[in-house]
């Protein structure tokens, strides 16, 4: 039996979609079965696999310990990231030409994002053996040959509000230099 209590960074999600990012090796059969068999509990009682998690909930596991293995979170030492902003939610970084946002193959490479982790973990605001099934992330990307600012979520409820920002169309891109009839001109100039 596994024993697993939901931190804030887990919290507001399903527990299909939790328990599949949080156990590598437990496929999508068998965390269905394993809810049918009712070997899955949340808060000692039958657990539901669409249910949303809250933040304290007790999750129990009696399944085989192959399928509850997790992959240990190394951290690899990255260039610096050029941040622009940071607050405690989010991070505005500049991506320069030629760097990739997030890894296109399973190889190692420098990534915006590894770099984003890595000033993470250095600054102490991310241990990668503290987090059950979080970790920070770019809410979006640009591609290789291009460089501008780029956005990246510190925590969970940050990540999910600017990507319901995106979905909304309430964050809008922009080029630089912007053109002449832009609103953001004469914001920029009073600035």
């Amino acid at each position: 039996m596994k024993e697993l209590i939901i931190q804030k960074n887990d919290a507001s999600q399903r527990l299909d979609k939790f328990l599949l990012k949080a156990f590598p090796n437990l496929h999508k059969g068998a965390l269905y079965k394993a809810v049918r068999n009712k070997k899955i509990k949340v808060n000692r009682k039958r657990a539901q696999f669409d249910q949303i998690l809250q933040e304290g909930d007790h999750i129990l596991l009696f399944l085989a310990p192959d399928l509850l293995e997790t992959k240990p979170q190394t951290m690899e030492k990255r260039p610096d990231l050029d941040v622009v902003y940071e607050d405690e939610n989010l991070i505005a970084a500049n991506k320069p030409a030629g760097l990739l946002s997030v890894k296109d193959s399973a190889e190692s490479q420098d990534t915006l994002n590894d770099r984003l982790l890595w000033h993470l973990y250095k600054n102490g605001e991310y241990d990668p053996a503290a987090e059950q099934s979080f970790r920070p992330a770019l809410a979006h990307r640009l591609d290789r040959n291009t460089s501008g600012l780029v956005l990246a979520a510190k925590n969970a409820e940050s990540a999910r509000t600017l990507a319901e920002a995106i979905r909304e169309r309430a964050l809008k891109k922009a080029t630089w230099p912007l053109p002449a009839k832009s609103p953001f001109r004469d914001i920029l100039k009073s600035g």
